[in-house]
């Protein structure tokens, strides 16, 4: 732990608080998230009065530590941050309290869904999904629509959360979009809703070089299962590109676990082998073992990091979280 840090917590002396936060890196920030989860509450309590503080970096790195430990006993100040004038500051509040899961945010967060800032529209739809509440099919529809890729983005994540099949029709048009992020969120919600009807829009874009978006693609066409999807994963078995084919090989097996009595056609024709990449055959002089029990899925993609800056617009550096950007972040 950093020693500055230690020494707050031997000392029960937080004064210096303030300077960590703005001047902290990513260790910093874990360990203060440790403190908040291991000291019964007194750090917590700390950083709930830097949520008052004057410096942006140093109230929104306070947020994201009180979301990021579950917080609750922060809901109340958390919500507070919800009215303020700064937009920072609402998508500060917004995303902690998604990351907090407590029921009370429900109607405050959604009432910002018609928030000026599209960034604050953002943030305010993934905490919706995040804590798990339904946000009304035709917002979802309008947000959809929006002009800002990471508006469309955080809805199309939302309509995954949703579990309602019938919003399908109006993910599969976001599959064609440019930005690959929205692409990768549409893909994996329409494989979470197991739209039959998504099958064919997806089996198109396995031809990505994108390494997230066409994990996104394959764990979608496990989920989803069916003929189709697996004559296409079939066809990936032969890929000339090692990565295309362990993937394939990955989401038959994942397959047999979301399907235990499917169709005869939707099992690889026999256990496929991993071929490794070239380069582990290169260091061992074997083939590398078979992979196991990796979910298609696999890991979101990591958004790009961000500078502190007192700007508007700007806000705290990239933390360790793959779900969603700090709060403050730039719109891309």
């Amino acid at each position: 732990m950093n020693p500055e840090l230690r020494r707050m917590q031997d000392d029960h002396d937080y004064r210096e608080l303030p300077k960590v936060l703005r001047e902290g890196d990513r260790y910093d920030i874990e360990d203060l998230v440790y403190l908040c989860r291991e000291t019964g509450g007194e750090a917590v309590a700390h950083l709930m009065e830097m949520l008052g503080h004057g410096d942006f970096i140093v109230l929104s790195e306070a947020a994201y530590i009180l979301g990021e430990a579950g917080a609750t006993v922060a809901v109340d100040a958390l919500l507070e941050l919800l009215d303020h004038a700064d937009d920072r500051v609402r998508k500060a509040g917004a995303a902690a309290l998604g990351r907090i899961r407590d029921l009370r945010a429900v109607e405050p967060l959604s009432g910002l869904l018609f928030d000026s800032d599209k960034r604050v529209v953002e943030a305010a739809v993934r905490a919706l999904g995040e804590i798990g509440a339904p946000v009304p099919p035709e917002m979802l529809i309008r947000l959809l629509k929006d002009e800002s890729v990471r508006v469309r983005e955080g809805a199309a994540r939302s309509v995954g959360d949703s579990g309602d099949p019938g919003m399908a029709v109006h993910l599969i048009p976001l599959l064609q979009e440019e930005d690959p992020y929205v692409q990768e969120a549409a893909a994996r919600s329409l494989g979470r809703l197991k739209a039959q009807e998504a099958v064919e829009p997806l089996v198109q874009l396995l031809s990505v070089r994108d390494d997230y978006l066409r994990e996104a693609v394959i764990g979608s066409l496990a989920r989803i299962g069916g003929n189709r999807a697996v004559e296409a994963l079939n066809a990936l078995l032969k890929d000339g590109d090692w990565k295309m084919r362990e993937q394939a090989s990955n989401a038959f097996r994942w397959m047999e676990d979301l399907h235990p009595e499917p169709e005869a056609a939707i099992h690889a024709p026999s256990e496929p082998e991993f071929i490794a990449s070239p380069e582990s055959k290169a260091e061992s002089g074997t083939p590398a073992k078979k992979k196991r029990g990796l979910p298609p899925a696999g890991k979101r993609r990591k958004p790009k990091p961000l500078k502190r800056s007192s700007e508007k617009g700007a806000g705290p550096v990239k933390r360790s979280r793959p779900k969603e950007p700090p709060p403050g972040g730039k719109e891309e």
